[in-house]
């Protein structure tokens, strides 16, 4: 289930905590739709996030993962020919 919280509206603007206490008692992943990005995946926490970002090989989705080894052969191979 997407959670409506209106990210770009003068309500939320005006007091953003109320959104994210909001947020916080539907649980520490949510998900919500963001303004032209859509629907994503939000902690919210601090330390979930700190955690998140940390982590790499588990909060990595297979797309990304994909392109990242794409970088990483693309950079091997471009030190190889110097």
């Amino acid at each position: 289930m997407t959670l409506q919280a209106d990210f770009a509206s003068q309500e939320y603007f005006r007091n953003p905590a109320a959104a994210i206490e909001k947020l916080r008692t539907a649980g520490s992943v949510v998900e919500v739709r963001f303004p032209i990005i859509g629907k994503v995946w939000a902690t919210t926490t601090q330390a979930l996030a700190d955690q998140v970002l940390k982590d790499a090989d588990t909060f990595t989705s297979g797309s990304i993962s994909s392109t990242a080894r794409r970088r990483k052969a693309s950079s091997t191979i471009s030190r190889s020919r110097l």
